[in-house]
């Protein structure tokens, strides 16, 4: 268990931290950690989930990493800080964090303005609880780490983050903003956090399907869509960004700092060539022969 030492010591890097555990994303990147990276892991998550959570940790445990997970809401920014207390006293003596996971979700859908229905649009509440929880927590996440002095030297901070801030799905105006300020926070806390040993990266990955996903209208048409024309011929999967993640808390990895890591396959860059084809082929080739002639 935790002993008196000072903030400015050293730590091994043992554990992995991981924000909305229990499902998708959080789970898989956890498992991930756990059995290719070899850290013990600390979980935090709302308790909706519990037979998740319960797979979850025999999961870690029979890698023979110790796992601990806390039932608490981590997008409330008021329980922050007695949370990180609390994590602190399952470290033993000079064991730090590796890695953080901001795996967290909880966004609300809908217009910003709506003449015909004006109760279907985005009320103030709903954008304060959408940004405390999946923008504003992961400063406040990674302010009370390094003020607490938790994590191993060369650790790293990540946040999860998808093509919606650089799109405009319908109801989407809400996720596109957290999208854009936890972007944002990245490259300003990837330039204060070096100086306490730890870096901040993004990992902006492409449409999975995922039980958050699942709450997009037509989710699955638009997986579907996406699939089609992406050049992997697939869309992108919880455990391809768990061994991505693991890649990324590797030490050789350890200069990568204030980045916004694209992971989707090509999807983005496919969309890109979609919307300069034209309409028909026989539009294309009259067009062409028209230059021609």
């Amino acid at each position: 268990m935790r002993r008196d030492r000072q903030r400015g010591e050293a730590r091994c890097p043992r554990w992995a931290l991981v924000l909305g555990c229990s499902m998708g994303s959080g789970a898989a990147i956890a498992r991930d950690l756990a059995r290719t990276n070899g850290l013990d892991i600390i979980g935090v998550h709302r308790g909706n989930h519990p037979a998740e959570a319960a797979a979850l940790r025999r999961d870690v445990e029979k890698e023979g990493r110790r796992c601990v997970l806390i039932e608490h809401d981590a997008g409330r920014l008021e329980g922050i800080a007695s949370q990180v207390e609390r994590m602190a006293e399952w470290l033993d003596e000079g064991e730090g964090i590796q890695i953080a996971v901001h795996a967290l979700t909880g966004a609300s859908l809908g217009p910003v303005a709506c003449r015909d229905e004006p109760a279907r649009a985005l009320h103030p509440r709903q954008i304060a609880r959408t940004f405390d929880a999946m923008a504003h927590s992961f400063l406040f996440w990674g302010q009370a780490l390094v003020h607490a002095g938790l994590f191993a030297q060369g650790g790293q901070l990540l946040a999860l983050l998808n093509f919606q801030d650089e799109s405009t799905p319908p109801g989407f105006a809400a996720i596109g903003g957290v999208k854009g300020a936890l972007s944002a926070y990245v490259r300003h806390m990837g330039f204060e956090f070096p100086r306490y040993g730890v870096r901040v990266n993004g990992l902006r990955f492409g449409a999975a399907e995922t039980e958050a996903f699942g709450h997009v209208p037509h989710a699955r048409e638009a997986l579907d869509n996406i699939a089609g024309v992406s050049p992997m011929g697939r869309n992108v999967n919880v455990e391809d960004v768990a061994s991505f993640v693991s890649l990324l808390a590797d030490r050789r990895a350890q200069f990568l700092n204030g980045s916004i890591i694209p992971f989707d396959g090509g999807e983005t860059a496919a969309y890109a060539v979609q919307m300069l084809k034209p309409r028909t082929a026989t539009s294309a080739i009259g067009t062409n022969e028209g230059k021609q002639g």
